[in-house]
This record gives C-alpha cells, sequence and structure tokens, in this order.
C-alpha cells in the first residue's frame, strides 16, 4: 500500500509538471537523461547534510527530504535557520540546471485535522517555494503542493514514525517528453 502511495506521488508529479519538451530537437538520450541525474544527485548531496534530510536518485527524479522538524518551527510554516540555508545553497545548484523542474510536496503527521494539515503542509511548500525563488530559481521551473498526511512514510502511532512524515520532498526531473534509447 505504502509504495502504491509513493507511485501516486509520483505519478501526480509528473502529471502536475508534464516536464515535458515535444520537439523533437530537444529530444535527450537516455545517456544525457542518466547524466544530468547523476549530476544533480551529487550536487545535492553535497547541499543537503544528513541532519536536514536524505537524496536519493529514484527512477528519472532526483528526490530530496527535507525534515520537517529540523526545517520548519513546530506547528508553522516558518523556516528555520539551518533549512534556509540548505534551500539557498540547493538555489545555487538549481540554477546550475535550468532545463529542470522541482516540484515541491509538503507533508505533515496525522496529528490534527485533515483540513488543517493541508494547509500547513501548503504554507511549508509555498515557504520553501518562495526562498527558491528568491535565490534565482525561475518560478516557471516550479511547482507544489500541499498533501497534508495523506502519504505517511512511516507509522503515525509513534513520535518517531510522526516525525518521518513531517518533511518536504523536492522533486527534481529533467525537462524531456521523449528520450531515445
Amino acid at each position: 500500500m505504502r509504495n502504491c502511495k509513493r507511485y501516486g506521488l509520483l505519478l501526480l508529479s509528473l502529471l502536475v509538471f508534464g516536464c515535458a519538451q515535444s520537439d523533437k530537437a530537444g529530444m535527450q538520450s537516455a545517456t544525457e537523461v542518466d547524466k544530468f541525474l547523476a549530476a544533480n544527485y551529487e550536487q545535492a548531496s553535497v547541499v543537503v547534510i544528513e541532519r536536514f534530510g536524505d537524496v536519493e536518485q529514484k527512477e528519472r527524479q532526483v528526490i530530496i527530504t527535507l525534515k520537517g522538524d529540523n526545517s520548519f518551527a513546530y506547528n508553522s510554516s516558518n523556516v528555520k535557520t539551518g533549512g534556509r540555508v540548505v534551500l539557498e545553497q540547493l538555489s545555487q545548484t538549481l540554477k546550475e540546471f535550468p532545463e529542470s523542474k522541482v516540484f515541491i510536496g509538503g507533508h505533515t503527521d496525522s496529528i490534527g485535522s485533515e483540513e488543517y494539515n493541508r494547509i500547513l503542509s501548503t504554507q511549508r511548500a509555498e515557504a520553501v517555494h518562495a526562498i527558491l525563488v528568491d535565490n534565482g530559481v525561475d518560478e516557471s521551473r516550479l511547482g507544489l503542493f500541499g498533501f497534508g498526511k495523506d502519504f505517511p512514510i512511516a507509522n503515525n502511532d509513534t513520535e518517531e514514525g510522526r516525525q518521518l512524515n513531517r518533511r518536504i520532498e523536492l522533486r527534481i526531473t529533467p525537462k524531456f517528453e521523449a528520450f531515445t534509447q
């Protein structure tokens, strides 16, 4: 069930963003896409310190997960200093890859109402979006959504699980619709 939700999130991010380029002149080979992803992964890994989150390359995306408790004040969309520094550094990396798209997903734990969690997760995604734009990332490359408590990655019955569920996910995708093998 958890994998279905993850694939749903991946599908949603691709649908929301399109990550599309339709002209043949702009097609990228699979090798070019792989190089793009590897470079994004390596640079993002340098920026995201373990205390603030994790970086992984999954399929055709680099996924950066920022821990909510280390990045945001409790019950707030105010980004803490450490989280802001990571996002400012990440902005510099994103500017080096101007063709990529970035989808920002806000997530919460299950404490509180569904409406409250949806609003808080959206506000947190908007705060990340604002920092990236303020640091020179083109707004047209960014998309965001507040998922609230809908896509937990851990059990909400424990404090440790709830901490893991409070997060921001940034999905970096190269701009491509079709690529040659």
